[in-house]
């Protein structure tokens, strides 16, 4: 018999327990115990995130803060930091535990954490049940909504020099009227950046002499910091467009249009989206910046995510940022995306966030724009006070073609949403310039309220121009704070009246457009324009003749009295009795004039005598509605002021105001403990009044006790609460006593007990009967004392669960609970099939029946299941389909009729839960309830139950469907060795999160009492316990002793130690085999699992012990003899292993023994899916369960071989595979031998084309179509750019040609593709001959014969013919000069990029004129230069330069002089330029004019070099010139001689039997004077002679085979030239010879052609190494 003893893992039930408080409400009778739950429900984990793989950012959103904000916003912003410091504090912290997650950014203005989580590394499971967090989504990728493509529509300026879209919202108009610009608003543009030198375009700045512009502009960095130093600029074109439109100035070019909403805005921009968008850009730390430290009003985001190819983004991060900025009074402008209807991108699609569509010139909705109807649901965590569904966007502005700023100071015109949202923003900042006192609520509902449609469309809002396209004038008129800014009258708006303004408003009447002209108050008499009427009136009020307009008060009528929440009608009787008309804003006031107003009223009064006025006429009546739903119980003053009058009045509200004066509660409690607070209730309001009232803990908006109290104005009473924290966990808890008008709270500590555990001391085997000690150190870790049972067990237990060989997911479900709650070191869990279950039987202690699936099955298991066996029973409805749905206790009723009765329904579609109503005490409902409580077992929406009853054992709990449909659902048998369970059965229609902690906890539960007869958390099921009394911090020994039972079964088992709180496991041993010497286990070595069947073999003198490993791996030899023998173990599909081992006399010996696994052989084949070819450099890779992984690549056959594969079942794929291959997974099995044929058949990804197509000068050609010339798989069109791209290109050799009106077809053009790989394929069409490398003499005389030449190049592909023509002096090049033709020419044929030289030979005419003319050279194009035909002016000047004179020698650095005489030697006067050049570089130049024979003495001067050497003075005319040299050197020692070869000529061709003749030059570059031999080496080379170490003698040298030598001598710098010669010998063999020229220091190496003696030719001689030509001889 098994011992099955053990316990559930404890921590689970804690967590759930703690996590409620009861109590009662002692002042008022039959108030019921009520309990709050303080547990959250699971985090919810966006799908995508668990599919993927690799690191992925997300945002993890916490519980949010509920609170009141308040009206003031730094107020509002400190509540959600320190909310979010403290919410994120303990998160962070538990993020920063687990490995492969790095938070990079925490927010406050949605209380979220960004982080990078590597999906790898890292189980989702543990994300989500970190404390607090409510949400982990997969970080959305913000960008841009990039312009589309929109048929051009006309954005040239109309008469009034507006955009189409400043006219449609009324823009300038109400500029006009209202004297509003946005002055003073602050509008934060969140895009990709801003181009601050556009000339219309400025920033906002703190300080204007600080280039990063503090206080308007921020670069967000990719950790969400901003980033340091950042100065304004834009990294795309939409930010500068979008901020444009909100407030550009108007341009100054007379040219374009004014463009910006509201010009005097305070305009700021944050850098959130580099590029336009980006997985590391962080627009909400950007959203947040411009709200905190920017201090802005309004924010535009033209940017979304979703709508593209994966449908619609829900982003929960932006929902509560959007609506803490909006009650802090920002407006956040979304763009609604440019997807058409039928999707809205995030954050748009919020239900508080203010979303644009695109409207176009004529008032349509833009086809691009987006619209739908959104549901609430879409999001994981919606705001619970948002109705079900709602539609976007909210309303519409101009967004087709829009017309705005550009960088570089450009302009442009783009399409889309974008460019609908700050529209909205620039009349968003003209409202608040007339009002800065509205809510967000205000401006958004006002620009609904004020938006118009076309007649044809719907009046309600809809899904393409939401409430209609927004109206500025409209709003503005809505919402205008109060009166004029400036007084009637005041058109310059300079704050006075004078002549200035008459001229203004008489130009005006004259139609003249006068600048500034304000027309509103230009319209004195308010009758809506401007006449001469109301120039008359304002000449008389400049003159101070006029009766100015005001507004007197006659009657102020208000109801004596008003119940609270009633609305107060306030009705006032007006008179302007002026000449003119009155515009003032009426204040009503309570009580204190000096007070903020309670309500203005804006009246626009004309002035008497008008009939149509704008609004007023000059007597009146106006109403005024105040809320009195905010004002206590009194009488008040109602007091209504205008500039020139007032009235007041006194009206009572009734209402009774229950005010909490005080309140009395702990500050701290134990867990527990009862508490008890009190407060006192006052009625301080004028009617009596009964209210409920109600004390709150936690949850503050939820009522845990209350009662009614009845008060008097001026009475009180004291309420008092006792409340039991007995399911309170640990931690700090607000709470308080609430009426309907006050409230008082104060915040309370629950200290708890907690006892951890640690076996110190046990035994690690055991043998049935033996008696054993174990020892445990508890310890008292929490805040309070307390008292708890400890417990001990030695247990085990092996947990089959049953379900359907068809479909195990239901029981994989079951085990998956049992396999997390229950402890694995004591528990196994597997699913077991129906139909191998009597095969198992043995195997298992405990079966948990999900389902048999017949009859038959169910029978034939209770016939074999033995009494130390036990079974938990699940079930469910029966459907049409008996194998899809939980049976255990439908079979049991049926096979053995106990339950004599079961009975089920098909409930369908509910919204309740199914719960347990428990109606005894016991260990199953350890953590789940007590008797007495309702718990919830499953919240899914469809539910199908089942019940029994008249069962042989005891019924402990009954569950309730809905619908009437109830019974008994939880029964335990007298032995304890079943349980029958229906309402957490599985079945076809069950969602498993659906299923509630308590119905898994008493699942596990009941698994465990009936493998162990007890629940360790309920220590009265448990015999060996002990109560143990600690505080806090204090520790205590706990002693525990038993016996295994006599019947126990050899296993291993565990030692478990518990407290309520905590539980310590130990393994054990539990041997009761015979006497072995010899005994251990037979294990894996790699996973440590038991090997069964293995042969064990000792041998022992003569005599061979053997045995065979049981299923535990375990064995055992009997009778072996003392001493060291060899053991040897042998078992399928592993390696052999013979060990020593030494036997003691009469004693047993363990040797546990680890055999490897023999290593199989995966091998197989990849190839190319669509040619069958062999793929090279695939990476294959092999995984079986554990993450064992080997890899390999396929060799250039394609084939690959994994070697050394441990024995298991593996997933062979292709990984990791070369750009354009896309693999198909295959499983195969690997059991330890070679497995061959796991072939793959991979696919190539497409490849493409891109390229230009140009005519053959160059020139792009639109319109050209570039084709597969093979088989017309493609046929690609260029661009205007000649730009063409030809995607999806089968990989390999594609035959390309071009084609194009007017040109030949090109040729074929082979060009490879790779796979997924662009390959540039350039075309051309057409040929087009080049002319380059013009040569033709500078001058020439009349007469003279020039030869003129020039290089003609094919540049097309194709061959073609051209006449090439030479067009002398005197052409005239014009721009006709290509069509001439005369008789110099040549017809040239070239193939397409081949090249020929032409040469013409023309004769200068005798009679032309002295001169500079052009001639050239034409094909395609003209190549000309310039000549000179010289006269005969009877004579030229000559220039001499002679007596050059510079220092011989002198110091680094010095400043030497070179003097030369310059001598005209001609027979003319001339005038020539004469340069001085020093080392190579021209120093100076001058101007020197001459007559003939006149001489001039010219000095020079140059600073001389630091470094040593020798430098050269030249001084040079047109004629000639003359040179010195002057040596730099220190005054230390000299240099000794270095002859260096620096020249070396001689022939290219040399006949045998001639002799060659070299001439080289040889220069002492040392300082010292020296003689040296140069020797001549024949048919050899410098590093054949080795003469490079220079250390090799005169004598040397000549022994080396030198074949010619000269001697000279050379004073330090000097040069000079030497011959040397050598007689090629008659049978020299032609061929190419080597040659060397050496002095002692160096050598240089020359070749010579030599030819057989009768070839008669004269040849060039050129130069060699370092030389010079000599000269050409050319044969006539």
């Amino acid at each position: 018999m098994a011992v099955l003893l053990s316990v559930l893992l404890v921590l689970s039930l804690v967590a759930i327990a703690g996590a409620g408080l009861a109590g009662s409400a002692v002042a008022t009778e039959g108030i019921e115990t009520q309990s709050t739950d303080t547990s959250a429900a699971p985090a919810t984990v966006d799908p995508a995130l668990d599919n993927a793989e690799g690191t992925e950012e997300v945002y993890i959103i916490l519980d949010q803060y509920d609170g009141e904000l308040g009206d003031d916003r730094e107020q509002a912003i400190a509540r959600l930091k320190e909310f979010a410091a403290e919410s994120q504090a303990t998160v962070t912290a538990d993020l920063d535990t687990l490995s492969g997650v790095e938070v990079i950014n925490t927010y406050w203005i949605t209380n979220a954490v960004r982080a990078e989580v590597d999906t790898t590394a890292v189980d989702t499971a543990e994300l989500a049940s970190i404390e607090g967090v409510r949400t982990i989504q997969l970080k959305p990728e913000y960008q841009v909504t990039e312009p589309v493509n929109q048929s051009a529509a006309d954005a040239t300026p109309d008469a009034d020099e507006f955009t189409y879209g400043l006219e449609q919202v009324n823009a300038s108009e109400t500029w006009n009227d209202f004297g509003t610009q946005g002055e003073d608003v602050k509008v934060a543009v969140l895009d990709t950046g801003f181009d601050v030198s556009h000339p219309d375009l400025d920033l906002y700045t703190e300080d204007a002499d600080d280039p990063t512009y503090p206080g308007g502009w921020v670069e967000i960095g990719p950790d969400g910091e901003p980033v340091e130093g950042s100065e304004p600029h834009d990294t795309h074109y939409h930010g500068t467009h979008v901020g444009g439109t909100v407030g550009a100035d108007a341009p100054t070019d007379g040219e374009t249009p004014a463009y910006g909403v509201a010009p005097n805005v305070d305009l700021q921009h944050a850098l959130v989206l580099p590029g336009g968008s980006g997985a590391d850009s962080d627009t909400l730390a950007g959203f947040e910046y411009v709200i905190e430290d920017m201090d802005t009003d309004v924010v535009s985001m033209s940017f979304g995510a979703g709508c593209g190819l994966f449908g619609p983004v829900y982003d929960d991060a932006w929902i509560p940022a959007i609506q803490n900025a909006n009650d802090a009074g920002v407006v956040a402008v979304t763009s609604a995306g440019n997807s058409g209807e039928g999707c809205v991108g995030s954050p748009a699609n919020i239900y508080d966030s203010f979303g644009i569509g695109a409207s176009d010139e004529d008032g349509n909705i833009a086809d691009f724009s987006s619209g739908d109807t959104i549901a609430g649901d879409n999001w994981d965590e919606p705001d619970p006070e948002w109705p079900d569904e709602w539609i976007k966007p909210d309303v519409s502005a101009p967004g087709a073609d829009v017309l705005s700023a550009a960088p570089g100071g450009e302009y442009d015109t783009l399409s889309g949403t974008s460019m609908a949202a700050p529209h909205t923003s620039g009349v968003i900042a003209l409202m608040l310039g007339a009002n800065d006192d509205l809510t967000a609520e205000e401006v958004q509902s006002t620009l609904e309220e004020t938006a118009w449609k076309p007649d044809d469309a719907p009046d309600e809002k809809d899904v393409r121009y939401g409430h209609g396209i927004i109206d500025a004038h409209a709003a503005v008129d809505e919402v205008a704070a109060g009166a004029l800014e400036y007084e009637l009258g005041d058109v310059d708006q300079d704050e006075s009246l004078t002549v200035q303004d008459v001229q203004l408003t008489q130009q005006y009447l004259q139609d003249m457009e006068p600048e500034p002209f304000a027309q509103g108050l230009a319209d004195l008499d308010r009758d809506g324009e401007v006449t001469t009427t109301d120039l008359n009136l304002l000449q008389q009020k400049v003159q101070g003749t006029l009766t100015e307009g005001e507004i007197t008060i006659s009657g102020l009528d208000v109801p004596d009295e008003v119940d609270q929440g009633e609305t107060l009608e306030v009705t006032v009787d007006l008179e302007n009795p002026g000449d003119e008309g009155a515009v003032q804003e009426l204040n009503l006031s309570l009580n204190d004039t000096s007070d903020e107003p309670v309500a203005t009223e804006v009246v626009d009064m004309a002035a008497p005598g008008v009939d149509d006025p704008i609004d007023h006429p000059a007597e009146t009546t106006i109403t005024v509605e105040l809320d009195t739903a905010a004002m206590d119980g009194d009488t008040y003053t109602l007091t209504v002021t205008s500039e020139d009058d007032d009235a007041s009045a006194e009206f009572t509200v009734r209402a009774s105001n229950f005010e909490v004066t005080s309140l009395d509660a702990p500050a701290e409690a134990d867990r527990g403990e009862e508490i008890t607070v009190n407060a006192t209730v006052e009625n301080t309001g004028n009617v009596d009044d009964t209210q409920s009232v109600e004390y709150r803990f936690d949850d503050l908006d939820d009522a845990l006790l209350a009662q009614n109290v009845t008060l008097a104005p001026g009475d009180d009473a004291t309420v008092s609460f006792e409340a039991d924290t007995a399911n309170v966990s640990a931690g700090t808890y607000e709470h308080g006593v609430f009426t309907e008008d006050d409230a008082a709270t104060d915040t309370i500590d629950i200290h708890e007990a907690f006892f951890s555990v640690d076996i110190t001391d046990a035994p690690a085997e055991l043998a049935p009967g033996e008696s054993y000690n174990v020892s445990a150190v508890v310890e008292n870790t929490g805040g309070a004392p307390g008292d708890q049972e400890v417990v001990y067990e030695l247990g085990e237990g092996d947990v089959a669960v049953v379900d359907v060989a068809a479909d195990t997911s239901q029981g994989e479900a079951v085990a998956s609970v049992l396999d997390d709650r229950l402890n694995n070191d004591t528990y196994t869990v597997d699913v077991v099939t129906a139909d191998t279950l009597l095969d198992a039987m043995d195997d298992y202690d405990t079966f948990v029946i999900q389902r048999f699936g017949s009859d038959t099955i169910a029978s034939d298991f209770l016939d074999e299941l033995e009494e130390t066996q036990s079974a938990v029973y699940l079930d469910s409805h029966q459907g049409g389909t008996a194998e899809t749905y939980a049976d255990g206790v439908f079979r049991l009723n049926n096979v053995r009729e106990d339950p004599a009765e079961r009975d089920s329904e098909g409930l369908g579609t509910s919204s309740d839960p199914v719960t347990i109503d428990i109606d005894q005490d016991h260990a199953v409902f350890a953590g789940v309830g007590e008797p007495g409580d309702t718990v919830e077992m499953y919240t899914g929406t469809t539910t199908w139950g089942s019940w029994f009853d008249n069962y042989s054992g005891t019924t402990l709990a009954t569950a309730d469907y809905g619908g009437d449909y109830a019974g008994p659902s939880v029964a335990v048998s007298d032995d304890g060795s079943e349980v029958l369970l229906t309402a957490t059965g599985r079945d076809y229609f069950t969602n498993e999160p659906d299923f509630t902690d308590e119905a898994n906890q008493l699942l596990t539960n009941a698994v465990e009492f009936a493998t162990t007869g007890g629940v360790t958390a309920e220590a009265e099921t448990v015999d060996n316990t002990t109560l143990v009394s600690l505080e806090p911090g204090e520790s205590e020994q706990v002693p525990f002793s038993d016996t295994v039972p006599a019947d126990a079964e050899a296993g291993d088992a565990s030692h478990i130690v518990a407290s309520a709180d905590e539980q310590d496991f130990v393994s054990v041993t539990i041997d009761d085999g015979p006497n072995w010497a010899v005994k251990g286990t037979v294990a894996d070595a790699a996973t440590d699992e038991p090997i069964a069947n293995a042969s064990v073999e000792l041998e022992a003198g003569n005599e061979t012990y053997t045995n065979v490993t049981d299923a535990d791996g375990q064995y055992g030899l009997a009778n072996v003899p003392a001493g060291e023998h060899e053991l040897t173990v042998t078992a399928e599909n592993y390696t052999d292993r013979t060990v020593s081992v030494d036997v003691p006399e009469n004693e047993t010996v363990t040797k546990d023994i680890a055999l490897d696994t023999l290593s199989g052989t995966i091998s197989g084949e990849v190839t190319a899916s669509d040619d069958g070819k062999p793929v090279e450099n695939v990476t294959v890779v092999a995984e079986n369960g554990d993450g064992e992984v080997y890899e390999t690549t396929t060799d250039e056959n394609g084939t690959y071989e994994l070697d050394g594969v441990s024995a298991g079942t593996y997933v062979v794929d292709v990984a990791d595979t070369p750009p354009g291959f896309e693999p198909e997974e295959v499983i195969t099995v690997a059991p330890g031998e070679h497995v061959d044929g796991v072939d793959f058949e991979i696919d190539r990804t497409a490849g493409s084309i891109e390229g230009y197509v140009t005519n053959a000068a160059g020139i792009p050609i639109a319109e050209a179509n570039v084709v597969d010339a093979d088989n017309g798989a493609f046929n690609a069109t260029t661009n205007e750019s000649g730009y063409y791209e030809i995607t999806n290109v089968t990989p390999g050799t594609n035959a390309l040609r071009a084609t194009a009106d007017g040109y030949d077809d090109s040729n074929v053009e082979f060009v490879e593709v790779e796979t997924g790989e662009t390959t540039i394929a350039n075309l051309t069409l057409g040929t087009y001959f080049e002319v380059g490398d013009l040569a033709a003499p500078d001058t020439a005389a009349p007469g003279e014969n020039i030869t003129v030449n020039a290089t003609v190049t094919n540049t097309g592909d194709q061959t073609d013919t051209r006449t090439v023509f030479y067009f002398p002096p005197g052409t005239d090049f014009g721009p006709d000069v290509i069509d001439t033709q005369n008789g110099l020419s040549e017809t040239v044929t070239l193939n397409g990029g081949e090249s020929t030289t032409v040469e013409f030979t023309y004769e200068i005419p005798a009679g032309d004129e002295p001169g500079e003319y052009e001639h050239g050279i034409s094909a395609d194009e003209v190549e000309s230069t310039t000549i000179t035909i010289d006269g005969d002016d009877g004579g030229d000047a000559t220039f001499d330069v002679s007596e050059l004179d510079a220092p011989a020698t002198a110091g680094p650095g010095e400043t030497v002089s070179a003097n030369a005489t310059v001598e005209n030697t001609g027979d003319a006067a001339g005038t020539q330029n004469v340069t001085y050049a020093f080392d190579n570089e021209t120093v100076a130049e001058t101007t020197v004019s001459l007559d003939a024979n006149e001489t001039a003495m010219l000095e020079f001067t140059a600073d001389l070099p630091d470094a040593e050497g020798t430098y050269e003075h030249v001084v040079a005319s047109a004629n000639a010139s003359a040179t010195a040299q002057t040596t730099v050197e220190n005054d230390s020692e000299p240099d000794p001689a270095y002859f260096e070869v620096t020249e070396l000529a001689g022939p290219d061709v040399v006949d045998s039997g001639d002799e060659l003749t070299i001439n080289a030059t040889i220069t002492n570059t040392g300082d010292e004077l020296d003689e040296q031999d140069v020797f001549l080496f024949w048919d050899t080379t410098a590093a054949e002679i080795d003469l490079e170490d220079g250390d090799r003698s005169a004598d040397e040298r000549r022994e080396a085979g030198v074949d010619s030598m000269a001697t000279i001598e050379l004073d330090g710098g000097e040069s000079e030239t030497v011959s040397l010669t050598y007689a090629v010998e008659n049978d020299t063999e032609p061929g190419t010879y080597q040659y060397t020229v050496s002095t002692l220091q160096e050598m240089v190496d020359g070749e010579v052609t030599v030819e057989a003696s009768d070839d008669v030719s004269i040849l060039p001689v050129r130069g060699g190494h370092g030389m010079q030509s000599v000269g050409t001889a050319l044969l006539g």
